[in-house]
């Protein structure tokens, strides 16, 4: 297998992008030119919040048939919504809704990466909803992180 991680952040894009809802709330008008903000691993310095980020916490485990081909790997992936100063307002809960719908229990997803390597991806939620606080220490404002933790299963197609 190659670079899995890859599969696993066009996935997450892909089916994100698929929620209309979720959309609405994390595009931005952003330099005179309108953006989808979903961002892997973290967000661009521009960035106006709300917006989705989304971050591999875990390589998870390998599995192995014939050594050493893998043959599946399950990474788990944090992925949230970032807004500010509310992290019950109803833009929040309802991104933090949006990204459950997509990725709560997404079966199978085929996707393929940059190398052209076809991917089974599939991702289920780990582990119940939660919240990060953070401040900007230049402008002392609070933003939350609201979002939940999912276990991926990517296999080579």
């Amino acid at each position: 297998m190659a670079h899995e991680a890859a599969a696993a952040a066009k996935a997450i894009k892909a089916n994100l992008a698929l929620r209309s809802a979720l959309v609405t709330i994390v595009t931005a008008t952003i330099s005179g030119s309108s953006r989808v903000q979903f961002y892997g691993e973290s967000a661009k310095q521009d960035a106006v919040a709300p917006y989705v980020v989304f971050r591999q916490r875990s390589p998870g485990e390998d599995s192995q048939v014939i050594n050493p081909k893998r043959v599946m790997t399950s990474p788990l992936i944090d992925v949230g919504i970032w807004v500010e100063d509310d992290p019950f307002s109803a833009t929040a809960q309802s991104g933090a809704k949006e990204i459950d719908v997509a990725l709560g229990s997404l079966g199978s997803y085929s996707v393929t990466d940059a190398n052209g390597d076809t991917w089974e991806v599939s991702f289920r939620r780990e582990g119940g909803a939660w919240i990060r606080e953070e401040v900007d220490q230049k402008t002392m404002k609070k933003f939350y992180w609201v979002g939940g933790s999912y276990r991926g299963s990517i296999s080579a197609a």
